[in-house]
C-alpha cells in the first residue's frame, strides 16, 4: 500500500505494481501489433476470398492492386447492381447484404513481389 507521502510500504508491493504494469504494457503491444497487421494486409495485393455474410458462398479472386481498392470496386458494383462482379451479382440476386471488409474479405495469398508504388 501507499503511505500518505506516496511511498510504498514494502518491496513486495513495488514488485506487484511493476509486474502489473509489465502485463498491461505487453497486452497493449500485442493489441497494437495485431491491429496494425490487420490493417496493413489490405494495403497489399494477391489472391483473396469474398464470403457472403448471409449464406457463406465464396468468391475467389486475384488483384494486382491493393485489396482495399478491389473490395471497394466489388462494393460499387453491388450498389450499382451491375453484373460485372459475380460476388455483387450473387448478393443482389439473393437480396443479401454487403458486409465490412474485415468480415467479407480474407487474404488467401499475398503476391510474392508486390508492385512498387507510384508517387
Amino acid at each position: 500500500m501507499l503511505n500518505a507521502d506516496g511511498s510504498f510500504n514494502c518491496i513486495q508491493e513495488r514488485i506487484q505494481t511493476i509486474t502489473s504494469l509489465e502485463k498491461t504494457f505487453q497486452s497493449l503491444v500485442l493489441f497494437l501489433s495485431f491491429n496494425t497487421h490487420h490493417q496493413d494486409k489490405f494495403t497489399q495485393s494477391g489472391f483473396y476470398k469474398l464470403t457472403c455474410p448471409d449464406c457463406g458462398k465464396a468468391y475467389i479472386g486475384q488483384t494486382g492492386r491493393d485489396f482495399t481498392s478491389r473490395y471497394n470496386e466489388h462494393k460499387r458494383f453491388f450498389r450499382n447492381d451491375t453484373s460485372t462482379s459475380k460476388f455483387a451479382k450473387h448478393l443482389n440476386d439473393h437480396l443479401h447484404v454487403f458486409g465490412p471488409i474485415k468480415d467479407v474479405m480474407q487474404v488467401v495469398q499475398f503476391h510474392k513481389n508486390p508492385k512498387p508504388e507510384h508517387h
